[in-house]
């Protein structure tokens, strides 16, 4: 034919080049993509990282503080704490010792640290301040005006 030149490749070929070509450029399409996918990954992972160090260093230091901060209540915990039971337990042993006295020896013994309050004089009684009789009046009789 006029139109062709006799170096053409033949009909069924050239469908198979022109396939191959687009499988090609398909797969480089892909491999880009897969790629592109990769690096950000990639750069999501690093950010990542970057942030865990940050709070590795910053959860170091916290971590610190805190234990300063709490180290006074340990040492009260581990201190005051077991003498506060030693004295409580004894003052709940005493309150039983107590409890378990009968009343009879609780009434028939003797009050100490209690004041005895005298009863209120009556009306020509002896004042207990000086010793002075008093009148019926409630005056004081002087013994000299008498």
């Amino acid at each position: 034919g006029k139109d062709k030149r006799g170096d053409e490749l033949p009909e069924e070929l050239s469908r198979r080049e022109s396939r191959l070509k687009k499988i090609q450029q398909a797969k480089a399409e892909l491999e880009q993509e897969a790629a592109e996918k990769a690096e950000q990954e990639r750069a999501e992972a690093e950010a990542k990282l970057a942030e865990t160090k940050a709070w590795i260093r910053r959860f170091a230091k916290e971590s610190s503080l805190y234990r300063g901060e709490v180290m006074p209540l340990r040492n009260q915990i581990t201190a005051v704490i077991p003498t506060a039971l030693g004295q409580l337990d004894y003052a709940v042993n005493q309150l039983d010792q107590y409890l378990a006295v009968p009343t009879e020896a609780v009434s028939e013994a003797p009050r100490t640290g209690v004041p005895e309050v005298a009863p209120p004089a009556a009306a020509g009684d002896e004042n207990p301040q000086r010793g002075e009789p008093r009148s019926k009046t409630g005056k004081r009789e002087h013994m000299e005006d008498a």
